[in-house]
């Protein structure tokens, strides 16, 4: 198993990829940080205030042992749907929406 997900315990934030391409620009959204590549696509989210956000103990986000991201468009949302698989093959699944037309991405 590939490992696509890593938790930083200092400043409480988890990062989930899809690859470790090149990150040209970010969306950003409250404590959610969406990379995405040269092409456009969403490559990493990183969540912020990780432990808070998703109600899960940080020593659990320490043994967390894969993420994933799928990305899909509705109606004129863009989301980001995540999942982690930490502890006992205990399961986190959480989502972000952004309205397409509110869309900026930050180099």
């Amino acid at each position: 198993m590939n490992k696509t997900i890593e938790y930083n315990s200092d400043i409480d934030s988890i990062y989930i990829y899809k690859t470790k391409k090149d990150v040209i620009g970010s969306i950003t959204l409250g404590n959610f940080v969406i990379d995405v590549d040269l092409n456009g696509s969403v490559i990493g989210l990183e969540i912020d205030n990780a432990s808070e956000v998703m109600g899960i103990e940080p020593s659990l986000l320490l043994e967390c042992k894969e993420g994933k991201i799928e990305v899909f468009v509705h109606n004129n949302m863009l989301i980001v749907r995540y999942l982690l698989i930490y502890g006992d093959a205990q399961k986190y699944l959480g989502m972000c929406a952004i309205p397409q037309n509110k869309i900026t991405i930050n180099n």
